[in-house]
């Protein structure tokens, strides 16, 4: 196989997975913006600076807008690191969702500890804005045991997302090496190879 058909196909995978990672984590994000009240995130902080405080409030995801944001986080963001980094393997993708789905269960189980956290951010982060605005998400976040589920169900389809990227290129990549090779199996694949049908 040709190294230039190679990095072609890698890196249409990459931004397939950087697409879809981005365009899930802009409508996770209207959940923050659209539902909830402005001063309760940094989003709808920053969304408040920039548009002003929307008239209205409306529930985007319904019963699941306490849960969407939860499941997008973790699936979003493995995404986007998979497809930043150069060359991955199995292995690697499985170590970047399950990064993710760490960082998320401990911003989760930190939130059942909100009051005592945050006495301990100034000691660890000095009195920065991070460390102000880490207390807040601690002090006025609530932990939810169907946060954590959605928190497990956004990894394994950032996972599984992935896994079928990876699959689909693999079978386009041999499909073209046979088409450029002329190294058909049977009759009926150089038929359909050089037909297009």
């Amino acid at each position: 196989m040709s190294s230039s058909l190679t990095t072609k196909f890698r890196i249409s995978k990459k931004s397939l997975e950087f697409i879809i990672g981005v365009g899930a984590l802009l409508v996770g994000s209207m959940e923050y913006v659209l539902s909830r009240p402005v001063d309760s995130t940094c989003l709808g902080a920053a969304a408040k600076v920039a548009t002003g405080d929307l008239p209205f409030k409306m529930g985007v995801f319904g019963i699941f807008g306490g849960i969407v944001p939860e499941f997008i986080h973790p699936f979003s963001f493995a995404l986007i690191t998979m497809a930043l980094f150069p060359r991955e393997s199995r292995g690697i993708r499985a170590i970047i969702c399950l990064f993710w789905m760490v960082v998320d269960v401990l911003f989760e189980i930190g939130q059942a500890f909100g009051q005592q956290i945050p006495q301990f951010l100034p000691r660890i982060l000095a009195h920065t804005k991070l460390s102000e605005l880490l207390a807040n998400y601690f002090l006025r976040g609530t932990y939810d045991r169907l946060d954590l589920v959605a928190i497990c169900l956004g990894t394994a389809s950032a996972f599984i997302i992935s896994e079928l990227i990876t699959r689909g290129v693999q079978d386009e990549t041999r499909i073209l090496e046979k088409w450029e090779t002329k190294s058909y199996e049977a009759e009926h694949q150089r038929q359909i190879l050089e037909v297009g049908a």
